[in-house]
C-alpha cells in the first residue's frame, strides 16, 4: 500500500506567507542598516527628532517630523490644485536667458 504524503493547500500558503515576511523583514534591516540614525530638525515646528537618512552634509539636516510631515504634503497638494494647472512647474529665470 502506498500512503501519499498530502499537504494542505493552507499549510502550502502558510509557508509561502512566512517566507515573503521573512524577506520583507531583510529587506527592511538591509535599508536601515544603509540609513544611520540622524539627529535633524523640523523646519516647520523646530523639533529636534531623528530621522534615518544618508546625510553627508554640513550641520543639522532639515527633514519634516512625523506630525508637521502629513500637513505639509496636504498643503502643498491644494496650492497644486489651487494654481489652476497641476502639472505646470515654476520656472525661476535669471537675467541672462542665452543666446538668440
Amino acid at each position: 500500500m502506498k500512503i501519499n504524503k498530502v499537504i494542505s493547500l493552507s499549510e502550502r500558503l502558510n509557508q509561502r506567507w512566512g517566507k515573503q515576511v521573512r524577506r520583507r523583514q531583510q529587506i527592511r534591516e538591509q535599508y536601515l542598516a544603509a540609513k544611520t540614525p540622524m539627529r535633524c530638525k523640523c523646519p516647520k515646528c523646530e523639533k529636534v527628532h531623528e530621522s534615518h537618512l544618508q546625510w553627508s552634509g554640513r550641520g543639522m539636516p532639515r527633514v519634516f517630523c512625523n506630525t508637521c510631515r502629513p500637513i505639509v504634503s496636504s498643503v502643498c497638494e491644494v496650492a497644486l490644485f489651487q494654481s489652476g494647472s497641476g502639472t505646470a512647474k515654476n520656472v525661476h529665470r535669471g537675467a541672462y536667458m542665452g543666446f538668440d
